[in-house]
């Protein structure tokens, strides 16, 4: 990992953490059109990954703080609250 040399760094280091432990989960989200869900977040938090995944699709389950999956339902809805992860 990047040893962090400079202050200003460390200091944007902790907001960034601070401000992805206030939302681990998105509620709001549900129910939403999976694009504009992805958008949301993207706009929100620029520093996160955002992957649309099927309900029912194969995926990884390893756990990876900067992303976030939206699982989407045959209506492209938003089907389960999208949470990083």
């Amino acid at each position: 990992m990047k040893k962090l040399k400079r202050n200003k760094d460390k200091q944007f280091l902790i907001l960034v953490i601070i401000k992805m432990a206030e939302y681990r989960e998105f509620p709001e989200l549900l129910e939403m059109n999976c694009d504009e869900a992805k958008a949301s977040i993207e706009a929100q938090f620029p520093e996160l990954r955002v992957f649309i995944c099927e309900e029912d699709g194969m995926f990884t389950m390893d756990y990876c703080e900067d992303r976030v999956r939206i699982f989407r339902n045959s209506e492209n809805k938003v089907s389960s609250i999208p949470k990083t992860g």
